[in-house]
């Protein structure tokens, strides 16, 4: 705005003429306008139809007496004045003209400098249009990235949640199985107690029945010495150590050799011998086949996935081998 008004103060300097601009020779004033010209120029004919008589009697003045010389002294200033006229009226035009051509000029430029400013304040705009727009954007991006990295967060926290409560869970569930295994094996060493307490008390019973049977039947022959059974000691069943065919080939040999009796015996012996899983498939038996030794092996070969022709193939002798009394 500083720019345009030092440039219109100086067009304005440079459009209003100097009263003492000359101009094809001639002094000027302000230029006048067309209807100052006319004006002026009917008033200089009126004043020089006037001013006749003062010109002839300046014409007398100065020597002129003949009326031949002082028309033609008359017509000479006359026709002076009217040159002079002339020239000052064509000066009024060429200044009249210069004026307007200054002016025109002056409203170019002024037009110049609005269209200026109107695509300077057009670019100001544009400028901060775009400036605003990339600040939006700007903003937009800024909270888009808050909002991810928030639900990241979010998301790492539920699943650190989720881990902790899955490992509180299986931590749990571990001390679970381990009191229920620890409860387990305090009810299988009490079973196994019992059992072989109950084992010791039969086995006690058994021997006190042979004794009495071998005395009954030596009593009468005094000079035969009664046979005292094989004692023998059997550990009891451990899936740790080893499988069912080996425990049922050592029981049944043991058995054997300790002269029990098959049918009424082996049954209730080896459920004494029987902890862990093996216990418990004794247990769930009626208490008619809990001493039936081969029901008992064939409940134990079904929970173990033993079959037949594999029991037979691997222990023939208990089935050809002849019971002991």
């Amino acid at each position: 705005m500083s720019a345009r008004k030092t440039r219109n103060a100086a067009l304005s300097s440079f459009s209003t003429p100097d009263p003492t601009l000359s101009l094809s020779g001639h002094e000027l004033s302000t230029p006048p306008t067309h209807s100052e010209v006319f004006s002026e120029s009917a008033g200089n004919s009126v004043s020089l139809s006037a001013d006749h008589e003062q010109i002839a009697a300046r014409g007398k003045a100065l020597g002129v007496r003949s009326g031949s010389a002082l028309a033609r002294f008359v017509q000479e200033e006359l026709d002076r004045l009217r040159h002079q006229q002339q020239q000052q009226q064509r000066v009024g035009l060429e200044a009249q003209l210069l004026k307007a051509q200054l002016e025109e000029a002056r409203r170019k430029q002024e037009r110049e400098e609005r269209r200026q400013e109107r695509e300077e304040e057009e670019a100001r705009r544009r400028q901060e249009r775009e400036e605003e727009e990339a600040r939006r954007k700007q903003e937009r991006e800024e909270e888009e990235a808050r909002r991810k990295q928030e639900r990241e967060e979010e998301e790492a926290r539920l699943r650190q949640e989720e881990t902790r409560r899955k490992q509180e869970r299986e931590e749990e569930e571990a001390r679970l199985r381990q009191e229920e295994t620890r409860r387990r094996q305090e009810r299988d060493e009490e079973e196994y107690t019992r059992r072989q307490r109950l084992a010791e008390l039969e086995e006690e019973r058994i021997r006190t029945q042979i004794a009495r049977a071998q005395r009954e039947e030596t009593a009468h022959v005094p000079h035969i010495r009664p046979i005292e059974p094989v004692r023998l000691k059997i550990d009891p069943f451990d899936t740790t150590k080893e499988d069912l065919d080996t425990f049922l080939g050592r029981f049944e040999r043991a058995a054997s050799l300790s002269g029990w009796n098959r049918e009424r015996d082996w049954g209730a012996r080896l459920g004494t011998l029987l902890k862990g899983f093996s216990s418990e498939v004794y247990l769930e038996l009626p208490d008619e086949d809990a001493l039936k030794y081969d029901k008992v092996v064939e409940t134990l070969r079904g929970a173990f996935r033993w079959t037949a022709d594999s029991y037979r193939s691997k222990f023939p002798a208990c089935y050809s081998a002849p019971d002991l009394v």
